[in-house]
């Protein structure tokens, strides 16, 4: 499970990958920020 940093949403790894792209521009290849910036991933 992930959390994102800002909002406290715990996320699976599709759901955090799918968020990324959304709404970081994850999805756009010269953004040099990786979804670390935004995410961390915890133990359930």
């Amino acid at each position: 499970m992930y959390i994102n940093r800002e909002t406290g949403e715990l996320l699976t790894r599709r759901e955090m990958l799918k968020q990324f792209a959304e709404d970081y521009d994850g999805n756009d290849p010269t953004n040099a920020v990786s979804w670390a910036e935004y995410f961390e991933e915890v133990q359930l």
